[in-house]
Order: C-alpha cells, then structure tokens, then sequence
C-alpha cells in the first residue's frame, strides 16, 4: 500500500510526497481536494472518465476534487509530489496531464499553485500516452529485455532482435519519450527507491543490488530524480 509523508501544511494546502508499491493498484475513488501532482519516478496507468492513460517519467497532472479515477501501478512503483487544496489553486477545471521538462520546471509550478496562481497554460491538455494504443511487440519485448538484463550493452540488444542501435534508439524513444538508456536508469532509480523507502537494507548494499557503480553514484541519481538523498528520504518515510 502506499505510504506518504506530509512535508508541510498551510491553512489552504498541504505538501505530500507519497511512494507507491511496485503493482500496487487503487480502486476508483476521489479526493475532497484538488491535487496537482509531479511524478518524480516509476510510472502508473490511470482510467477515468476521461479515458485510460499511461504516465510515465516527469510529468504534472491535475485533478479537481471530487473527480473520479483508478490506478495501476508499474512494476518500479511511483514517487508522487503532490500539492492538496481548494479547487482555485488547480486553475482550471478538469483533468491535465503533460511531460514535464525537468524536475525543477514541475517544482516551480508545484509552488505556484501552493501560492494560488494559476497553471501555465502549456501544462493544459492530456500529454499521457494512451493506454489503448498498441505498441509494437518487438518493442515491448526489447523493453522488457533492457529491464531483465541491466549490463546488457544496449546496441547489442539492439542487433539481436535484428535492429540497428540508431533506428532501435529512435523507435524507442518514439514509443516511450526516452532513449535505452535513460529508460534503464530511470527503471533502476524507481527500483532503489523503493528499497530506500520500503527497507532497512544498507544503503550501500541497495546500491550494488540495483546497478549502481556504488553508494555515492546512486545518491547522485537519487537526489537528481527527486531532490532528496536516499537518507534524507528514509528519514521523511521513517518519520
């Protein structure tokens, strides 16, 4: 089940960072108040009235209160930064969701609208892929196999299943918005996120475990992911 940690509270909204459980699911429900949202790692699949989408990598989405919707969660999980209050600090009305550029780009809009401003209007609009749409099958299964097999050189997959790196990396990111190789580390980041938050395990060891050169590289890409260090995140979810 997902857990979360409250990182301050005002008289009209609230800061919550939340990590969710590798497949966790979450029947259809709604919140009392607005939710604008930045996915900061892992991914989720939403259904709504508005359709069903695939999120995943940075993106911001926004929810009035009171809308209705269900998620399934990847199999990395999700780590949610979120800001709850009143319906005028959404901005408009609706469902959004869009690709963020960068971590600090989403942060800085996460504080305007702690700060009642208005969205800009470029986060307008439902970005996510859709779910329905079929990808191609030697795509999918060259994605499972980056997963399955993280020191696998990826333009050696890449000719395995008959692909030139070039054109492999191209219809990749075509289908995932990412390159190989930012999707692998993207995986391993949302990975050791979750050991971060959901163990006790030894930092150094959760590090070796999922790919990382060593402690201090996975810190690096841990605090660029999110803007925490593992440490710092254990002891917000520990608190």
């Amino acid at each position: 089940m997902s857990v979360s940690a409250i990182l301050s509270v005002s008289s009209d909204h609230r800061w919550v960072l939340t990590h969710y459980e590798p497949g966790e699911s979450s029947r259809a429900h709604r919140h009392d108040t607005a939710q604008t949202s930045l996915l900061l790692a892992g991914g989720y699949i939403e259904e709504s009235p508005e359709g069903i989408l695939d999120v995943e990598g940075l993106h911001l989405s926004r929810k009035e209160s009171g809308f209705e919707h269900q998620n399934q969660f990847s199999d990395a999980g999700a780590l949610i930064l979120s800001v709850q209050g009143p319906d005028s600090a959404a901005g408009a009305a609706g469902y959004h969701v869009a690709t963020c550029g960068s971590r600090e780009a989403g942060h800085a809009i996460l504080t305007r609208t702690a700060a009642g401003a208005a969205l800009p209007g470029a986060v307008g609009g439902r970005l996510g892929e859709d779910a329905g749409r079929r990808r191609p099958a030697w795509i999918s299964q060259a994605r499972e196999r980056l997963i399955a097999e993280p020191h696998a050189p990826i333009a050696t997959l890449a000719r395995t299943i008959g692909r030139h790196p070039v054109a492999f990396a191209r219809a990749f990111r075509g289908v995932y918005g990412r390159g190989p190789a930012q999707y692998r580390h993207d995986w391993r980041v949302a990975n050791a996120l979750h050991q971060i938050v959901r163990s006790q395990a030894p930092l150094a060891e959760v590090a070796i475990v999922e790919g990382f050169s060593d402690q201090a590289h996975m810190t690096r890409a841990i605090r660029q992911a999110c803007g925490w260090s593992p440490g710092a995140l254990r002891r917000l979810f520990a608190a």
